[in-house]
């Protein structure tokens, strides 16, 4: 998601973290390489599918972020890139809420602006879902891209 990361450097602010979680990491690829705008944090992650191994000064756990260990705690930073679609959407609303609570200084999102054909998604999310809840954003005209089309994309952060 190289078109994600350069929207990021350009319209988030860098706001330096010390811990940062990631919520659905995924093979970690995406988040690795916009752990600089942040200062490069300590990386958590937790994905009920992947198990990336990402060497040291990453902590992953194999769960769902609402069954890990890391869902009582604050970061700084908390992300949800592309795995916020993956929840139902009442149950994709108290994670969100819940990682807004969680995180210190920054909570960010990327996902499809609205539906998106792709298997494990499960919900659609729309401007309003966002803006309702404090958050700044961006409307991507098509630039989520990746099996079966090419589609628009919200990033949108709270601080």
């Amino acid at each position: 998601m190289p078109q994600v990361t350069n929207l990021i450097s350009k319209l988030v602010p860098g706001i330096k973290a010390e811990f940062l979680l990631d919520i659905g990491i995924g093979d970690g690829e995406t988040i690795t390489t916009i752990l600089p705008h942040f200062g490069n944090p300590v990386l958590y992650g937790c994905d009920p599918v992947d198990l990336p191994s990402l060497g040291v000064n990453y902590w992953i756990e194999k769960a769902p972020y609402h069954e890990s260990t890391f869902y009582e705690k604050d970061f700084d930073v908390i992300t949800l890139l592309d795995s916020l679609p993956c929840y139902h959407k009442d149950k994709g609303e108290q994670i969100l809420d819940h990682a807004v609570e969680k995180s210190r200084k920054l909570t960010l999102v990327w996902c499809p602006d609205g539906y998106y054909p792709y298997p494990p998604f499960q919900s659609c999310w729309h401007p309003e879902d966002f803006l309702k809840r404090g958050f700044s954003l961006y409307r991507a005209t098509n630039i989520h891209q990746g099996p079966p089309m090419v589609a628009s994309g919200l990033l949108a952060w709270r601080i």
